[in-house]
């Protein structure tokens, strides 16, 4: 199944309506909203295994922003979110399976590309909290969009070919 990010959107809208108790609260949410988002990831041949570590790190990064004494601070959060999404797939970078190859995350190209967009939504107090739920969903998935998987192929057995491959 391919990225929702109607799903995404739903839920950060949802999180932002509800108006989380602190900014930690906010973070843990923030979070699980974008692990749920990615759990659907797909990248031919291969199917991400996840630890739960992208969570907790995702999280991680994100905190600091919503309670420091910056807290608030589009700028601030923005760079928080685009770092907390390039960490999730890239500490440890995450591995895909499937086939006959493996590969792992190696780049997140559009994660840092994302920050001027959002901290513009952060900034814009004539957002309601749906919109802006849905506009961050849609910067979410853009960089997303952009992890970069890389493939390798196990190499055929050594030794000579089966005999009914012989000419």
């Amino acid at each position: 199944m391919p990225l929702v990010v109607a799903t995404l959107a739903a839920e950060l809208s949802s999180i932002f309506m509800g108006h989380p108790n602190t900014g930690a609260d906010a973070a843990f949410k923030i979070a699980g909203a974008y692990d749920n988002y990615c759990k659907t990831a797909m990248a031919p041949p291969g199917l991400p295994v996840f630890t739960g570590v992208e969570k907790t790190t995702f999280q991680g990064l994100l905190t600091p922003s919503l309670i420091s004494a910056e807290a608030g601070n589009p700028t601030i959060v923005a760079q928080a979110m685009a770092s907390a999404i390039q960490a999730y797939w890239l500490t440890p970078p995450v591995v895909f399976i499937g086939g006959p190859a493996a590969g792992m995350v190696t780049a997140v190209p559009g994660a840092m590309a994302i920050v001027s967009a959002l901290s513009g939504i952060l900034s814009n107090t004539g957002n309601t909290e749906a919109v802006a739920g849905q506009q961050i969903a849609t910067q979410f998935d853009i960089a997303t969009k952009t992890v970069l998987v890389t493939f390798t192929t196990p190499p055929p057995p050594a030794g000579p070919p089966p005999p009914a491959m012989v000419i």
